[in-house]
């Protein structure tokens, strides 16, 4: 009878918990398609239509549109319950895993060769080197993706740890490519602007924001609340060490809130930072009405009421066998993809058209495209970082 009963209780858990894996994946399709698709094809109209042709971007704009289509065929093929649908999810996956971040590397690669290597960004042109670059996404992505998609039957344990791992540590690779070469552009900025902070450790450059926001003319409450919110972060990261040197079973608890408090706080807040900047950029007229009505301190609160709450549910529900625990990670993880949406939509929109205009006539009108001393490279670095080919286009043959 208990036995029966035993059953019966890991039965429905299992059924509460593919419920609720099946929810986060119609999330995640519906808000990819939604959003994401518009975008890119925003995207790719302002490439296709610009006066160079801008390989890479287009790569990712055509990438990305694939990448869409393949998840409304998996939306539908969840709703049927088709069997396959786990081989479609895992093709994305590793679709996902790899080409997105390695075409992203290879823009930023071509940002850094821009800034830190001016004389040999002409030859990206001259050898072709875009066209290379964006071949080698396809070549990677699709054979890796349809191998992992048609290797879930495999037996062996040392083939399949192996498939898996091979993704992950190609995408490893391209964020330690990335994070190079951004620290390589701050560290050649910072030479000519001073007044750029490289982030080595938290803890320093979140107090470094919080004394400036703190000691600037103007209260630039977004700062302030993001530097509190990570040094409670670190506050609460310094007591879960503490707590797992002395062997507390609370560390499970206290790790899960500090997952959750992660997950939601620190990425809302970005997202709205990078609202505000857009806003400062393409409806100048309206920024001034973010003051009046307060709307940086309704954000700043939104933060807290959101985060703290969902974290406090998922450290108190870890031992509960329920789906309560299941709920909270769709949400957080919801919360996360509307999150990277935001920010995605703040940098793709009109907002980089009308920074580099703004750029280019900061340079015409006082240095005449000319790098004569340390203070016009500040003008210069924007529109070496957004579109180079505008700046070098003279100098290839």
């Amino acid at each position: 009878m208990s036995h029966n009963i035993t059953d019966n209780v890991e039965h429905n858990e299992t059924h509460c918990q593919g419920q609720a894996f099946m929810v986060f994946i119609g999330l995640n399709d519906f808000f990819s398609v939604i959003v994401g698709q518009p975008l890119i094809a925003k995207l790719l109209w302002t490439a296709i239509h610009s006066k160079r042709v801008d390989v890479l971007n287009i790569n990712l704009a055509f990438y990305h549109n694939f990448q869409y289509l393949l998840t409304v065929i998996h939306s539908f093929m969840v709703i049927l319950k088709a069997r396959q649908h786990i081989q479609m999810m895992m093709f994305l996956f590793v679709y996902v895993l790899i080409g997105g971040p390695m075409t992203l590397s290879f823009i930023c690669l071509e940002r850094y060769i821009a800034v830190v290597h001016p004389t040999v960004y002409p030859l990206l042109r001259t050898y072709r080197c875009r066209e290379a670059c964006a071949l080698s996404v396809w070549l990677l992505s699709l054979p890796s993706a349809v191998f992992k998609a048609t290797s879930l039957d495999v037996n062996s344990l040392m083939k399949t740890t192996a498939i898996d791992a091979v993704p992950m540590y190609a995408l490893l690779g391209m964020i330690i490519v990335m994070v190079w070469c951004n620290v390589a552009i701050l560290k050649a900025l910072k030479t000519a602007t001073n007044d750029l902070v490289i982030v080595l450790m938290g803890q320093p450059v979140f107090a470094k924001l919080l004394w400036t926001a703190i000691h600037s003319r103007k209260t630039d409450v977004l700062n302030i609340n993001l530097a509190f919110f990570h040094n409670l972060q670190y506050l609460l990261t310094m007591l879960h060490l503490l707590v797992i040197l002395l062997y507390r079973q609370a560390h499970r608890s206290i790790a899960m809130f500090l997952f959750v408090y992660v997950l939601i706080g620190g990425p809302m807040t970005l997202s709205f930072i990078c609202l505000e900047r857009y806003i400062a950029v393409v409806h100048p007229t309206v920024y001034p009405l973010l003051r009046t009505y307060r709307c940086r301190e309704a954000c700043a609160l939104s933060v807290w009421l959101l985060s703290l709450p969902i974290a406090l549910v998922k450290a108190f529900s870890i031992e509960l066998h329920s789906e309560w625990n299941q709920s909270m990670d769709s949400v957080a993880y919801s919360i996360l993809v509307i999150v990277v949406i935001v920010m995605d939509s703040c940098f793709h929109v009109k907002g980089r058209q009308t920074a580099l205009r703004a750029s280019f006539a900061s340079l015409n009108a006082s240095f005449g495209f000319g790098v004569s001393s340390g203070s016009s490279f500040t003008f210069l670095a924007p529109t070496l970082l957004e579109d180079p080919d505008r700046l070098f286009g003279a100098m290839i043959p």
